[in-house]
């Protein structure tokens, strides 16, 4: 058995799980995902976000535990030879782990959209639309993290240069923020599920340096995904791309 500590929100716990599985399901054996979050989960658990998510099955003890190495969050392919029995502590947040799985893990996150983001998808035609997550809240208090307005209005303009007549979204998590850096773009804020089944179905998408936002722009195939250069450290370039290995080829990086 291959079990996990889940820490962080919904798009840390995403990549936990799945790490948790895909090893599960390489070496044959079962996985087990606790139904209770470390404090750091904030209350917030993968499996209220995905109804039908299979938690596995508790079968065994743990004798052993792997770290992710915290500092670098690189991929590390040793990791599929731990052995059975072993909790997964980390976040592992890279693509790599998933290299010639990617439609089984998509296959396990499924999420029926809520009625109001059917409203909104039929409201703002994804084809006709480019949506943008932008996230404030916590992320104003990280002057690191925090993506400024250059950012988006860059994006914007790659959007545009390649579909001049498209139009935007906001989907957000702070309305007052959004409307302060762009009061002519109109801004939708949801429950977690409706936003990021808004952001899910788009076709055009700007994304912020969050893993919500990663998870939403990798799960269904786009048109086009624009996201943050050097991603947590967009804002010191100097320090290069970290995690280091969340980049993926299917983004185009400003």
């Amino acid at each position: 058995m291959i079990t996990v500590d889940l820490n962080g929100r919904m798009g840390n716990q995403m990549f936990q799980y799945a790490v948790c599985r895909i090893i599960a399901h390489k070496k044959n054996i079962n996985y087990y995902i606790p139904s209770v979050g470390q404090p750091s989960t904030e209350g917030i658990h993968i499996k209220d976000v995905f109804k039908n998510l299979d938690l596995g099955i508790l079968d065994g003890n743990v004798q052993y535990r792997y770290n992710d190495n915290h500092t670098q969050q690189s991929y590390d392919p040793n990791i599929f030879n731990i052995s059975d029995n072993t909790l997964l502590w980390g976040f592992f947040q890279t693509p790599k782990y998933f290299i010639d799985n990617e439609e089984l893990v998509k296959s396990w996150f499924v999420i029926e959209p809520t009625t109001e983001s059917k409203n909104i998808l039929e409201k703002y035609n994804p084809d006709e639309y480019c949506y943008i997550h932008l996230r404030g809240t916590d992320y104003k208090n990280h002057s690191h993290w925090f993506l400024d307005k250059n950012y988006y209005e860059k994006s914007m303009d790659y959007i545009r240069n390649i579909k001049p007549d498209i139009k935007f979204l906001i989907v957000t998590d702070d309305i007052d923020e959004s409307k302060k850096l762009f009061p002519d773009i109109d801004c939708v804020s949801h429950d977690m599920i409706t936003d990021f089944s808004i952001l899910l179905n788009s076709r055009y998408l700007i994304i912020t340096n969050s893993t919500f936002s990663w998870w939403a722009a990798w799960l269904k195939n786009k048109d086009i995904v624009v996201s943050p250069n050097n991603w947590l450290n967009y804002n010191k370039p100097e320090l290069g791309f970290f995690p280091v290995d969340i980049k993926t080829e299917s983004f185009i990086y400003l």
